[in-house]
């Protein structure tokens, strides 16, 4: 065992300490990335024993949390114990878990996922620390947290929401004087007319060609309509 070659060895004792660290953030990394609940299963033997140990003694059990992702769990999570990195992945999971429970706001988050995975990139490359990160991860909560308000303040339905989160984010939608959240109820009046488009062939391009009017009685240039109804028409695959 591990253990009883470092007795043997003293010059390896000072190092039992950090080995125990890297083998907790090893496994949080892989709960991060894996539905998987048993962190140690593809461990080499000689190390199974150790972590398992550890992670008892240093509570691992907490990377297997979802937290959720918002400036309140951030605050909560702010006062209490524990690696900020641990901290960290399980906030992540929780935007996850949140995305795949709600197809119509994971369009609406999908920006905040990208720029919270490059988040968790740079601790693991380690250009950041726990700390930072966590910083990083409560500016994204607090644009998250004012996309729900736009959302409940503006009357929306989930899919309308999605679809103006889409247009949005449409780079060639940027710096023109169009109001996105007409066009995305207007789309979504035209998505109604259809109800079966997503299995019926007929009306989805009866579907794709009614896109072209409320964009073009919103003054988007017709070159690019095309692009932009393909880019609704894969998000209203999803919602």
């Amino acid at each position: 065992m591990i253990r009883r070659g470092c007795l043997q060895r003293p010059e390896l004792r000072d190092h039992i300490a950090t080995y125990k660290r890297l083998s907790v953030l090893y496994a949080a990394v892989r709960n991060a990335y894996s539905e998987a609940t048993t962190f140690t299963a593809d461990l080499e033997h000689k190390t199974k024993r150790l972590i398992e140990e550890t992670a008892t003694q240093e509570g691992l059990g907490r990377f297997t949390k979802v937290a959720t992702f918002d400036v309140p769990t951030l605050e909560a999570l702010g006062k209490d114990d524990g690696p900020p990195e641990e901290k960290v992945y399980n906030l992540l999971r929780g935007l996850r878990k949140e995305m795949e429970d709600n197809p119509a706001a994971a369009v609406a988050l999908q920006s905040i996922k990208e720029r919270a995975d490059r988040v968790i990139e740079s601790l693991e490359e380690r250009k950041v620390e726990g700390l930072a990160a966590l910083d990083d991860l409560r500016a994204l909560a607090e644009e998250k947290d004012k996309l729900r308000r736009f959302a409940e303040q503006s009357g929306l339905s989930d899919r309308a929401f999605g679809i103006y989160s889409a247009l949005s984010a449409e780079r060639s939608l940027n710096n023109r004087s169009i109001d996105i959240q007409r066009v995305a109820v207007s789309i979504e009046v035209a998505v109604d007319q259809f109800p079966h488009w997503s299995q019926n062939a007929d009306e989805r391009r009866r579907l794709r060609s009614g896109l072209y009017k409320p964009l073009l009685d919103s003054h988007v240039p017709a070159k690019i309509c095309a692009e932009v109804i393909d880019n609704i028409m894969n998000v209203l695959e999803k919602l």
